[in-house]
């Protein structure tokens, strides 16, 4: 076989995923990073929609961890969690020059999910682990990174606050990493405003395997939805990026997931009539899923944050589904709620 010639190498490269992690998520310890963010707290607990992500308001703070110490601005951020939370989730902006030679590089601008509530620490621990199951089922995906962090109060006496949260990674390193293009828009958007991209234009395996897995954790709180009519898709919880000929949808935001909320009165089984099992891709989609169930198994099994109750929960129910016969089956409303009454009835 000849050589491959330097001009066919180069376009090869060009369109190859570059799957490498940022610096700041490629680190394989299984323990958190530890982090100091030094900030005005009052205003962070007590005027929390004053300084949303939608205003023009921000809190100036330094963030402190081994690569060193950097000025950053922060705003609230969610809408269910924003409400619900005595700690929101934060949005972090780093000076872009500034991190340009550290490993926040690509990643100026982070979203952070909080504890909270003191009380609800389980509930980050379990939708940090989806993000890690589904990082091994497709690089398509967002990556993320545990944080031990302490927020230092500078401005007033709040008491310091110690806990666990952690770090998602950019829409920018997302396109740097598998070098494509984020979609930006908002809620909804209009093909016809998007020239570079036809209207079949999403990748068919991808969107069935994130559809399938959204399905296996038990997350209704997402949506593709395209209207016919208007040329036009609805998201939630949904980012695409693409190459300008396919897109490539990532899920984010697993919170009210079924397998995270399985201790509250908000676990969902039922996803609706329609039936996706009749989809080629969509079996073969769930075939991959559960040909990689052992590592992601393994990773549930090795997790030191997980309580060995909530583990053995979610361990017995990934392993019912044996076969895509199964987890059809376990998609069409009251069959699925025997197929974890087992499991449930435990604890």
């Amino acid at each position: 076989m000849g050589l491959m010639k330097p001009a066919l190498v180069l376009i090869l490269y060009l369109f190859v995923p570059n799957t490498e992690a940022s610096p700041l998520f490629e680190e394989s310890s299984d323990q958190p990073l530890v982090v100091e963010i030094q900030t005005n707290l009052y205003k962070i607990k007590n005027s929390k929609s004053d300084f949303h992500t939608s205003t023009n308001n921000y809190i100036n703070g330094r963030f402190k961890f081994k690569y060193g110490t950097f000025d950053i601005k922060l705003q609230t951020r969610g809408h269910d969690r924003l409400a619900k939370c005595s700690f929101p989730p934060l949005k972090i902006y780093f000076d872009k020059s500034g991190v340009k030679k550290s490993p926040l590089k690509h990643n100026h601008e982070l979203k952070l999910v909080t504890h909270c509530q003191d009380d609800r620490l389980n509930f980050l621990f379990r939708e940090h682990l989806i993000y890690k199951i589904y990082n091994l089922i497709t690089p398509y995906s967002f990556h993320v990174r545990l944080l031990k962090i302490k927020y230092i109060d500078i401005d007033r006496n709040e008491d310091t606050i110690e806990s666990y949260a952690f770090l998602i990674e950019s829409c920018k390193s997302v396109e740097k990493r598998l070098n494509l293009d984020e979609l930006k828009s908002d809620d909804d958007f209009n093909l016809k405003s998007h020239k570079d991209i036809s209207e079949n234009w999403l990748n068919v395996s991808q969107t069935k395997l994130q559809e399938a897995f959204q399905h296996l954790i038990r997350n209704n709180d997402q949506v593709i939805f395209y209207t016919e009519t208007t040329r036009t898709f609805s998201l939630a919880n949904i980012k695409f990026f693409h190459n300008k000929d396919e897109g490539f949808p990532i899920p984010y935001d697993f919170d009210l997931a079924g397998v995270v909320t399985w201790d509250s009165d908000s676990f969902e089984y039922r996803f609706g009539n329609e039936n996706v099992c009749e989809s080629v891709e969509f079996k073969e989609a769930v075939t991959k899923l559960l040909n990689l169930k052992s590592e992601y198994l393994q990773l549930i099994d090795e997790d030191s944050f997980l309580s060995l109750s909530y583990k053995s929960k979610l361990i017995d129910y990934l392993i019912q589904f044996r076969s895509v016969a199964d987890f059809c089956l376990g998609m069409e409303g009251a069959q699925t709620e025997l197929l974890g009454k087992l499991v449930l009835d435990r604890f």
